[in-house]
């Protein structure tokens, strides 16, 4: 299963909403944030049930100062998918 938020800087109330128990069933996460402070926060949470965890940062909106990243975790086996 994947979740996909994008949710204008509410990435970590809707985070905090899942239970522990459902965290296993999220296979992959992708997750917009907007603020460095944000993304570093769900990174570190998402680190204590996901092996794989990263962020991509959006070079084109950094060098006009905005801090957009996607960040993604997925359970090991899951394979990343690709844009057909």
């Amino acid at each position: 299963h994947l979740l996909k938020l994008d949710v204008e800087h509410s990435e970590e109330d809707v985070l905090a909403g899942i239970l522990e128990d459902d965290w296993p069933r999220l296979h992959q996460l992708v997750i917009e944030t907007h603020t460095v402070r944000a993304r570093t926060r769900i990174l570190a949470q998402l680190r204590s049930h996901y092996q794989v965890v990263g962020a991509r940062c959006d070079e084109e909106l950094s060098q006009c100062g905005l801090e957009h990243a996607i960040v993604y975790a997925r359970l090991p086996g899951e394979e990343e998918q690709e844009d057909n």
